[in-house]
């Protein structure tokens, strides 16, 4: 981008003030930075595309690693929400279970703690249970 400003003085000089703008969004200088960089340095331009390489290449490493790292902790809370799930059933059961026994062998109060209260156990998780996103 190149401005350029003329300022008109008393006399008839002209003042002229010209400014010269660049901009270059990549991981490397753009081709005529290059070009002036082999002048200066020979092989200049071959080391800067080795680092901007070496530069993805470690970028695209630490990626990879990343992404495998969230998918083991999604995996490894899956895993954790279904053993949860498993020894919540095992618990119910049981514990219906005891409260049947209970009330098969006379006890009519131990059988509704036991059953009364696992209901209440899974009314209580139910209306605690956050939604899915």
């Amino acid at each position: 981008m190149s401005k350029k400003h003329e300022v008109r003085k008393q006399g008839g000089d002209v003042l002229v003030a010209a400014q010269r703008e660049e901009y270059w969004s990549a991981p490397i200088p753009s081709p005529e930075a290059m070009a002036r960089y082999n002048e200066v340095m020979p092989g200049a331009v071959d080391r800067i595309l080795a680092m901007a390489e070496r530069e993805a290449a470690s970028r695209h490493s630490n990626d990879a690693s990343i992404l495998a790292n969230e998918r083991l902790k999604i995996e490894s809370a899956k895993s954790e929400v279904m053993r949860g799930q498993v020894f919540a059933f095992i618990f119910i059961i049981s514990c219906v279970g005891v409260a049947a026994w209970c009330a098969h062998v006379g006890q009519p109060w131990v059988a509704a703690l036991f059953g009364g209260g696992t209901i209440a156990q899974i009314v209580i998780a139910m209306l605690n249970a956050k939604p899915r996103q």
